[in-house]
């Protein structure tokens, strides 16, 4: 191409650097990166992902931050590709904390996660339950913010297993933030692969309708098998 004297586009570049980060050539990546950019050729969303995706390989999560915040900083919203690398990568490597602030920030952006997305908190937190009892340092008050934290450790405490607890958070999560279809959608899965009810999930579920604006259709939208002492949890936990 350059000896025809056609230019490389972004897209050229892009191809180009994740064919690097797939061959495990970081270095590579970055080399070509760097003269992407002195071509004054712009990289895209489809870069900065190949280049976190290779720093996440890499376990650089530092150079991968960076990069996150490079490319917001160039005015580029990420999608849930390169959210999802983060989250799953953080989530392999047991920082949890982190996955879940990516998650949050994520959901704060109204980017509407997929399933590889809740695969990979789902994965990751089944592994390390044990985690929500060993925060330390400044992650204790990450923990204390997060609203999944929160769900998943009352969850755990009252005895449920970690997968529920896990997707019962991301629920939660999800209607708080206004993506209740999603939140819907994850519950029927919930339902389909037999995993436990709770009564938390049925209050996020009914504040993720009122939000809508459809309280008075609840009923046509969810079921309600609780029982009184259930329902009296759920009660607690609706801000209708």
């Amino acid at each position: 191409m350059m000896q025809r004297c056609v230019s490389p586009d972004e897209y050229t570049y892009s191809i180009l650097v994740d064919g690097y980060v797939k061959q495990h050539d970081l270095n590579g990546a970055l080399r070509m990166f760097t003269q992407m950019v002195k071509r004054k050729c712009k990289p895209n969303v489809v870069t900065y992902t190949s280049l976190l995706n290779g720093f996440c390989l890499k376990r650089d999560f530092h150079g991968a931050e960076n990069i996150y915040s490079e490319m917001k900083s160039c005015g580029l919203a990420p999608n849930v590709v390169p959210y999802s690398v983060l989250i799953g990568s953080f989530c392999k490597d047991g920082k949890l904390v982190k996955a879940v602030s990516f998650f949050e920030q994520m959901l704060r952006s109204k980017r509407i996660p997929n399933d590889v997305t809740f695969h990979y908190l789902v994965t990751g937190f089944s592994h390390n339950a044990r985690f929500i009892n060993e925060k330390k340092g400044n992650e204790v008050c990450e923990c204390e913010m997060s609203v999944f934290f929160a769900i998943f450790g009352m969850m755990i405490s009252d005895g449920w297993d970690p997968r529920t607890a896990a997707c019962s958070s991301i629920l939660v999560c999800l209607c708080l933030y206004g993506m209740f279809k999603t939140a819907l959608q994850l519950g029927d899965k919930m339902v389909t692969k037999a995993m436990n009810s709770y009564s938390v999930t049925f209050a996020a579920l009914l504040h993720g309708i009122c939000v809508e604006g459809r309280s008075r259709e609840w009923k046509s939208i969810i079921s309600c098998n609780l029982n009184q002492l259930e329902l009296q949890v759920a009660l607690k936990n609706t801000h209708c």
